[in-house]
């Protein structure tokens, strides 16, 4: 017979509660951090999708991918410092310039070509440009402030003056213009030095220029810079407005198609925007006009709306606020920022002065979703997009292709990424990571480093080699072998890639890293999905 203690009988009313005990191990999945770099906010307080670290990755709208490399085009004799275009047909022209000459080449110039100039004996390179189509045909006209203004008919150069044949223009000597851009079919000028403007008659590109001096506009001084059209949207009409700006920062806006008439011609207003990095140093996006000033990268529309003491938190650029700071104090004086929109990639690329021919970056931003990397290993000293493909030359005299195969000039380069730092749930909390993983579609064989870091301290180790294989584009049943094809997607356009890691990260905030290195013929084709992070967590360091 079986007798049961009732001191040991269970409670009929007793439940079950959940154990206080943290377990053992926890896991988190990170988004890609297509927020892009962030170098503005506190640490501890970074938002997630962000980097404070990434060079040479670029943020999609979905995901994170390995920028493209350069590939050696053609070269000049001294330091390349303009690179335009000449587009009236199917082919268009490509010009590069360095202090004493200008070289014509296009996309048919076999890769090293050495150039020969087709203009020769100039002064300077600080070039600006314009094409306009009139009605006797397509012109480029191009002026540096130092030598005669020169055009371009598609089969010869010319340099014009008041006397010349069959261009001229009098009323102004055309070795003092710095500056030219169109505004309502008519083509005007800065004249170096001075609060003078010039224009021509209307869908000319020669003839008599005349004056429309603006001394009594401006109240900072200096002199005028540059010119620009703003427009409120996206084409070319009536609400188009003209703007000069002054080299202190000061923009005048006008409206009306004809300086002369005062009935078709008014001052809207000026407006303080901020020091322009240059008088090539704006683009337009849609119908803004967007200025890279010692502040930022600033909107006109924002300028219209906001005193200057405000406009930084309307700046483009702020998510690198920093980091645009310390490169206009490392700058100094000098205005050969460049800054150019890449509109098939939705892409601005901003080119900081090349200060030294050893160590050279540039900042693109996706102008999608507002996103900023850090391109690494591009001595920029010239930045174009030419024919919808984007184009840099260096101070050596070399021009380079952009995002073309693997490769920097035949060299391999690393791509990086410190994700934000998270605390994951527990301030404070000591925690240690035990493996991560990170996933990954591609179409090309790769290999990535997935490490950690700890306590807002981004710490990469030896880059990963390179892969080595063909191009994958998904597995074939019954054909591939299992454990060592990557199986693809049902349309087989791509594979999907994920496998655990061993790590080791200690720390009250933690962070995935990625490396990749990019040493191949062709593009890395591959974008990161996910990461996946297996930690466990400690008590409160005290």
């Amino acid at each position: 017979m079986i007798t049961v203690n009732q001191g040991r009988a269970p409670s009929p009313r007793r439940v079950q509660t959940p154990s206080n005990k943290t377990p053992s191990a926890q896991s988190k999945t990170f988004a890609p951090p297509i927020g892009g770099l962030v170098t503005n906010a506190q640490l501890a307080l970074q938002r997630e999708n962000t980097a404070v670290l990434a060079e040479n990755f670029w943020p999609t709208k979905t995901g994170l991918e390995p920028r493209g490399g350069t590939q050696l085009r053609c070269t000049t004799a001294g330091a390349v410092e303009a690179l335009f275009e000449y587009n009236a047909g199917s082919t268009p022209e490509f010009f590069a310039a360095d202090s004493g000459n200008i070289y014509d080449w296009s996309e048919s110039t076999v890769s090293g070509t050495s150039l020969t100039p087709v203009v020769t004996g100039q002064s300077g390179a600080d070039y600006s440009t314009l094409v306009k189509q009139t009605d006797a045909g397509v012109y480029l006209t191009v002026v540096n402030g130092q030598d005669d203004l020169q055009i371009y008919d598609g089969a010869s150069w010319q340099a014009v003056t008041d006397v010349s044949s069959p261009f001229s223009i009098t009323g102004v000597d055309t070795d003092v213009l710095t500056h030219v851009w169109a505004y309502r079919n008519r083509t005007f000028f800065i004249e170096a030095g001075t609060m003078n403007a010039w224009y021509l008659g209307v869908n000319s590109v020669a003839g008599a220029a005349t004056k429309l001096p603006l001394s009594g506009v401006f109240n900072k001084g200096g002199v005028l810079l540059f010119g620009a059209t703003w427009s409120s949207d996206s084409g070319s009409g009536m609400d188009d407005r003209c703007v000069f700006a002054t080299d202190q920062g000061e923009f005048a806006v006008y409206s009306g198609g004809n300086p002369g008439d005062a009935n078709d011609w008014s001052l809207n207003g000026v407006y303080n925007i901020g020091r322009p990095l240059g008088k090539n140093a704006h683009i337009q996006v849609g119908g803004d006009l967007i200025v890279a000033t010692k502040a930022g990268l600033i909107p006109m529309s924002a300028a219209v709306q906001k005193d200057q003491s405000q406009l930084k938190l309307s700046a483009l650029s702020q998510a690198i606020d920093p980091d645009w700071r310390r490169e206009t104090v490392l700058s100094g004086e000098a205005s050969g920022w460049d800054l150019v929109k890449w509109d098939s990639r939705n892409m601005a690329v901003v080119a900081p002065p090349l200060l030294t021919t050893s160590v050279g970056f540039c900042w693109p931003a996706n102008l999608e979703t507002g996103a900023w990397t850090k391109f690494t290993g591009w001595n920029v000293s010239a930045l174009a997009v030419l024919n919808d493909r984007l184009y840099y030359g260096n101070g050596d005299g070399t021009i380079y292709l952009c995002d073309v195969g693997g490769l920097d000039d035949e060299q391999a380069f690393e791509c990086r990424v410190c994700f934000a730092f998270d605390h994951l749930g527990a301030p404070g909390a000591y925690k240690t990571a035990h493996a991560i993983k990170g996933t990954w579609s591609y179409t090309q064989p790769f290999n990535a480093k997935h490490t950690i870091a700890s306590d807002y301290n981004p710490a990469f180790g030896t880059a990963p080699s390179a892969a080595t294989g063909a191009s994958t584009s998904g597995a074939q049943w019954d054909v591939a072998l299992w454990d060592v094809t990557y199986w693809g997607s049902q349309d087989s356009s791509y594979a999907i890639r994920e496998k655990w890691e061993s790590v080791s990260g200690h720390g009250e905030v933690l962070a995935p890293q990625i490396q990749v290195t990019s040493a191949q013929d062709y593009k890395l084709d591959c974008e990161l999905i996910a990461v996946d992070l297996l930690y466990s967590t400690g008590g409160v360091l005290t």
